[in-house]
């Protein structure tokens, strides 16, 4: 927090420090977790003592002279929205097994994506502090040239276990970022001086704690650099290094002092005054855990920008000389957080590019999407209207140099509608049924109203799939008496008796005597497909009530239990199936649902392993391999659409299957066997 008075003796009490925070060294916390340390002030106040007067003197002077640039220059430079790309050279003390040339390039990406506020954590910064998050248009990108104008991969191997002898080995700090990278020791993680007192030095990081792969936890995202980088563009800890101290900085809030770990949101509410939001632990200049570092703020931007430009101003020219080039090769790459949607559905693209440090250009292309093309660095928001399966690419290029990355039917778009829908079984008209009386109960159908007053008549659809709706169904009536509307009801699973409705539509009377007059089935369609949670259902008809009108469905007496046993609903409320209550009358009704297979569900399922699909592409013919084979395993294709090309059993372990006639695209083949399911895609390409 930045204070109106700056005095010889606040910047005395700022460097006057408490040896727990300054050790730069890891020690064990409350729960014996490492914690973070930096050796900044440490070292800065070795440099004190050399000369206190003169050092008070000096640190009071530029802090007014870095005050005073933000005051009157600050907001020109904003309006030229000019991003500083800053040279680095990299100088190693260590072999290339232990830190490699691939830690280098996650490590310079790692400070691209936190200077720049492109870091994937970004949106872990609390609400309270997001205005003033920022993105401090600062970049990094290794050298092209060294000092004498040579060609530099920008990367300077030393020999292995030593460390910096002092100024010799430093490139010149007006011209690029040095940062050495070797074993500190004694647990330091890094350290470095302020540019304002010493403006000729490097950023030392220990060698265990710099990039990601094979970093030490929990210092393994290559914050360490980015919290030292923060101290030699002249940052301060959030707490001053003092008991609520200052940082110089008026967004941050004052900080009671250094947090560790990774402290949760509000974190030491209101100890300090002024600290009305809880304590900025997440920003990059306090001590907690890298993964809980995402943010730099608009205010320490600004004093970044106004150490360049006060004593490092040569970084502001030093990029069109020294990173005229690239020192690796650039691959692009990216990733989306779907690949199958349905239409209207938008997709996020990141891209995941390596080897591009510093100004990088992109460039996507959407083949079948609304919006064709962009220009950002992750595009979100990219909505696909039609189903089919699409092409997405990404070009990057920077000074001349440029990578591809083209992924071949990357987004597959479904209709989910009407063509992903089929009966449940094959359906013919008239049906091998019967009117059946039964007993002597007085008259009536049993498919159909009595005299006890039946309420209802369904049929148990079991084992119908997973990731189902229910469009409507077909029935098939045989007498229809009186002028009643007829509901056509689906009903849940209740532990295998109808349950809660979940749906219904009406039907006259008049279309059903309509369509029996013409030996027809009478279909029906729900106003919104119902979709089914469970794996089982009941549908049938509710049967009227008024006097002398009766509802007759035709009834199928050979046992079949498919679509099902009918359930009927007694005038006490009460359902009952007709193979208990009526003695082994095990009847169906010719009641038949359509039911809407979802493909986006069908590719989520993955419950049978050993299954292989080759060649994959395939030019129409190929093989599908179960490894654990077990008989009756049912094979169903279906195209994007969710339309059914073929569904047969087979009896074996290998199976030829033949796309052949079919168009190029995606297909998705279920294999079934009992009541696991696995979905698979291949590519059709001829």
């Amino acid at each position: 927090m930045k204070k109106s008075i700056i005095s010889i003796f606040s910047v005395f009490v700022l460097l006057s420090l408490n040896a727990q925070h300054n050790t730069g060294v890891l020690s064990k916390g409350g729960n014996a977790q490492l914690t973070r340390n930096c050796g900044t002030t440490e070292k800065m106040n070795e440099l004190r003592a050399q000369d206190s007067v003169a050092f008070d003197l000096r640190q009071a002077e530029t802090e007014q002279e870095m005050q005073n640039w933000i005051a009157n220059n600050y907001d020109a430079w904003k309006a030229q929205r000019a991003v500083i790309t800053i040279p680095v050279v990299v100088q190693i003390w260590e072999s290339t097994s232990a830190v490699s040339d691939n830690n280098v390039y996650e490590q310079i990406q790692t400070l691209n994506e936190d200077f720049r506020r492109t870091n994937s954590d970004a949106s872990n910064t609390p609400a309270v502090f997001a205005a003033v998050a920022a993105d401090c248009e600062i970049e990094f990108c290794l050298a092209s040239l060294d000092e004498q104008g040579n060609a530099t991969t920008g990367i300077v191997r030393h020999n292995a276990g030593g460390s910096p002898s002092g100024t010799s080995e430093l490139w010149d700090s007006n011209k690029y970022l040095n940062i050495y990278v070797y074993g500190i020791g004694g647990g330091t993680l890094g350290f470095t001086y302020l540019a304002s007192q010493a403006p000729n030095n490097a950023v030392h990081i220990g060698s265990d704690y710099f990039g990601t792969t094979g970093a030490q936890s929990p210092f393994n995202k290559g914050r360490t650099a980015t919290h030292e980088v923060g101290h030699w563009l002249n940052l301060e800890h959030i707490w001053g290094d003092s008991n609520c101290g200052n940082d110089q900085v008026s967004d941050t809030p004052p900080a009671q002092s250094d947090n560790f770990n990774c402290p949760s949101h509000p974190h030491n509410l209101g100890t300090c005054t002024g600290n009305t939001d809880g304590e900025m632990f997440m920003n990059y200049m306090d001590y907690v855990n890298d993964n809980c570092m995402n943010t730099f703020t608009e205010g320490q931007k600004a004093r970044m920008i106004s150490a360049i430009n006060n004593y490092r101003s040569g970084l502001l020219t030093s990029a069109a000389i020294n990173c005229s080039g690239v020192s690796v090769n650039p691959d692009a790459e990216f990733t989306a957080n779907s690949t199958t949607i349905n239409i209207g559905q938008t997709v996020n693209f990141t891209d995941a590019s390596t080897g591009i440090f510093g100004a990088w250009n992109y460039n996507w292309t959407f083949t079948g999407a609304a919006t064709t093309s962009s220009t950002t660095m992750n595009p979100t928001g990219i909505q696909y209207n039609n189903a089919g399966v699409y092409t997405v690419a990404l070009t990057i290029d920077s000074g001349g140099v440029s990578d591809t990355e083209t992924k071949t039917n990357f987004i597959t778009v479904i209709d989910p509608s009407g063509s992903a829908c089929d009966f449940e079984e094959t359906v013919n008209y008239p049906i091998n049924g019967t009117i059946a009386n039964y007993g002597t109960q007085g008259g009536g159908y049993v498919a159909g109203n009595n005299e006890y007053g039946d309420l209802a008549k369904a049929n148990y659809i079991a084992n119908p799939g997973s990731y189902i709706s229910v469009k409507g169904a077909t029935i098939g009536f045989m007498n229809v008496v009186g002028s009643s509307a007829i509901p056509v009801t689906v009903w849940a699973d209740n532990g295998g008796s109808p349950g809660a409705a979940l749906g219904s539509v009406n039907v006259s009377a008049a279309t059903a005597a309509s369509d029996i007059a013409s030996q027809s089935y009478t279909n029906v369609q729900f106003a919104s497909n119902i979709d089914i949670t469970g794996s089982n259902f009941f549908i049938g008809v509710e049967l009227p009530t008024s006097a002398g009108d009766t509802v007759v469905v035709y009834s199928n007496t050979d046992g079949d239990t498919n679509p099902g046993i009918a359930w009927e609903l007694w005038s006490d409320g009460d359902w009952y199936d007709m193979n208990t209550a009526w003695q082994g009358l095990n009847i169906g009704l010719t009641i038949h649902p359509i039911i809407c297979r979802s493909t986006v569900g069908m590719e989520n399922q993955n419950n049978i392993n050993g299954i292989q699909l080759y060649p994959n592409p395939t030019n129409g013919k190929f093989t599908l391999f179960i490894n654990n084979h077990v008989s009756n395993t049912e094979v169903t294709i279906a195209d994007i659409t969710g339309k059914i090309i073929s569904s047969s059993n087979y009896y074996s372990s290998s199976i030829e299957l033949d796309l052949t006639n079919q168009s190029n695209g995606t297909y998705f083949i279920k294999v079934q066997t009992g009541d696991q399911i696995s979905t698979h895609k291949i590519q059709v390409i001829k």
